[in-house]
């Protein structure tokens, strides 16, 4: 049973939810045998001896008078996952407090209890109506409530009252609006990142649409809008600086989690110029995620994503802030999850080092790295890369040009990341042996590195050429 969901749910459940769960177990279960079978898989689910969850095991302690029956055990599992999906949908439903009321509303409306309804609707409204948020969720929420106003007041069965058509219809266009942007808006971002292709319809209708309805009435159509444009018209900044300044200006009116998308969807943006070779958005970027440390302070929960301490680090060191970015390592890897922790922490304090031109520090970090992350594989590589350059370490330098190659090659979704590591890998293989380039090679060598746009490291490279058209000269 060391595999089965029951099994997989209750390893992994924190401890305040467990307790809860057990009250809720020992309250609801109408077996004893249900409850049993919970309490000895809690007991044993840390011991080193998986034996103890063996199917055989687990039946003589709960009958160990009678024979083993395999049916008998998996009709208690089930009986006991079931209690437990009860229970998570039950604890959801209490502790939000919009789902809650809803239920409560749909209640009434089916039972025909009119006052009861109408007291729990007037409540629900003035509480959405009260609150800063106007994300999606809001508009889902704030739909689905006058969903069931309409349902209720068409139950009346009196033609003479006007059943709330236009506020569930422009709560519905809202909804759908910001969604299909945000649906939209990820579509490409992927087919960028991933090549792959998505049809997704009536895009042009809605843009159009979207000019018309006052978006100053609907900030986040607005964000969601901007956010898209820079994805379709890439080269005008002005989409960008727009969508900056109304997620500044428009912060209270998304829940964190959606907030931090629309920070990602700017971010990606600033990301995709700097690949490109603009260097002035280094600084926007940092700052944008500057504004999500600000989030996770705030926050209840205090994991940092992966990804955005490994940006942030980059980030960092792109702007030469090396003991700001040694204190930041120290203070915010313990907030990753726990995983990721170790392999980030060695991979960055490997890039700290290579900054510091320690490089014996670089390549024993770098051997305690575990890659969670094909990204990470390839920044790691394009580092132990760099590393044997500056140390001449000729043969590992081209034992890793030919692997490194083979990994990049072969993976085909890569996108434009493909062709920034393929340049980046072809570059210092031949700025390695300068010697054998003329100087007329040497300075086309560098012209090909300046123009190229899908280039990792572009940087570096060209600090190494200057340092061989120097030496030579």
């Amino acid at each position: 049973m060391d595999n089965s969901k029951i099994v997989g749910l209750l390893r992994d459940m924190p401890e305040p939810e467990m307790k809860a769960l057990r009250r809720w177990i020992k309250i609801h279960s109408g077996k004893k045998d249900a409850y049993q079978l919970f309490e000895y898989l809690i007991k044993n689910l840390a011991s080193e001896n998986q034996e103890k969850l063996t199917k055989q095991l687990i039946f003589k302690a709960l009958y160990r008078t009678k024979s083993y029956n395999d049916l008998k055990l998996r009709y208690m599992n089930f009986e006991l996952f079931r209690m437990c999906e009860d229970f998570i949908v039950f604890q959801s439903t209490s502790q939000n407090q919009h789902q809650y009321q809803l239920s409560l509303l749909q209640y009434y409306r089916k039972r025909s209890l009119p006052k009861l309804f109408e007291q729990t609707y007037s409540s629900f409204k003035d509480s959405l109506n009260a609150q800063a948020v106007r994300d999606s969720d809001y508009f889902f929420i704030s739909m689905s409530v006058n969903s069931e106003y309409n349902k209720f007041l068409k139950s009346k069965q009196n033609r003479g009252i006007e059943p709330n058509i236009q506020k569930l219809s422009d709560d519905l266009d809202i909804f759908y609006l910001l969604n299909k942007l945000k649906v939209y808006s990820e579509a490409l971002n992927y087919k960028n990142i991933l090549q792959v292709e998505y049809n997704i319809r009536f895009v042009d209708h809605l843009l159009k649409e979207i000019q018309q309805i006052g978006m100053d009435d609907y900030p986040a159509v607005k964000i969601y809008y901007y956010a898209l444009l820079t994805l379709l018209e890439n080269e005008n900044e002005d989409h960008f600086h727009e969508l900056k300044k109304n997620i500044l200006q428009h912060r209270k009116i998304f829940a964190i989690e959606e907030l931090q998308g629309t920070y990602a969807l700017a971010r990606n943006y600033c990301i995709k110029k700097i690949n490109l070779g603009n260097k002035k958005f280094v600084r926007e970027l940092f700052e944008l995620y500057q504004l999500e440390l600000e989030l996770i302070k705030d926050s209840d929960n205090l994991e940092l994503p992966p990804a955005i301490y490994k940006n942030i680090i980059t980030l960092a060191f792109m702007l030469n802030e090396l003991e700001w970015t040694f204190h930041f390592i120290e203070k915010y890897t313990q907030h990753l999850p726990e995983e990721h922790r170790e392999s980030h922490y060695n991979f960055n304090m490997a890039t700290y080092h290579f900054k510091k031109k320690e490089y014996d520090q670089v390549i024993q970090l770098l051997s305690h790295v575990e890659y969670h992350d094909f990204f990470m594989q390839l920044s790691a590589k394009s580092l132990l890369m760099k590393t044997y350059f500056e140390l001449k370490e000729y043969l590992p330098f081209d034992s890793l040009v030919h692997s490194f190659k083979i990994l990049v090659q072969s993976k085909k979704v890569l996108g434009y990341h493909r062709d920034n590591y393929i340049n980046f890998i072809k570059y210092c293989r031949k700025l390695l042996f300068h010697d054998k380039l003329s100087s007329k090679e040497l300075s086309k060598l560098e012209q090909e590195i300046s123009e190229t746009k899908e280039l990792v490291e572009k940087d570096w490279l060209q600090e190494k050429l200057q340092g061989r058209s120097s030496s030579r000269s």
